[in-house]
């Protein structure tokens, strides 16, 4: 038996088969509840980056639509369906159910993007809303 250096003797060392009955599959247990964590942390990261993206998506929309009502000769039709093309351009399936409303004051225009983002997780619905405001271009006459 090996001695340590104060004098006393080391306690023995346990073999894989001195483990009792209870503690076998252990390992495994705990690296089942390891991954499912795993598993739910990268789902989560996933989601996040949807929404982002989705975000992004509906700001390009938005600003699209408000690029093309707040022109002399627009109208909140065609700046509605500037960003409907918009959408269907970059949306896929990343923006679902996405609506666009357009309002057109004579100084003022409003584009406001709406929907849902694709969800990885069931049941989980993520709103996303993006708004782009602007006044209505107004050509000058040229000074005499």
């Amino acid at each position: 038996m090996k001695r340590n250096p104060s004098g006393g003797q080391l306690p023995p060392v346990p073999d894989a088969e001195d483990a009792s009955p209870r503690d076998e599959g252990s390992a495994t247990v705990e690296t089942a509840l390891a991954m499912v964590l795993l598993m739910l942390l990268l789902m989560g990261v996933v989601q996040f980056a949807l929404l982002e993206h989705a975000s992004h998506i509906a700001k390009a929309a938005a600003t699209a639509a408000l690029a093309q009502a707040q022109t002399e000769d627009g109208s909140a039709a065609d700046g509605r369906s500037a960003g409907a093309q918009a959408l269907s351009e970059l949306g896929g399936d990343v923006l679902q159910n996405a609506g666009v409303t357009v309002v057109r004051t004579p100084d003022q225009v409003t584009a406001v993007i709406h929907g849902q983002v694709l969800s990885v997780f069931p049941g989980l619905h993520l709103p996303v809303t993006a708004r782009a405001a602007g006044p209505v271009e107004r050509v000058a006459a040229p000074a005499p």
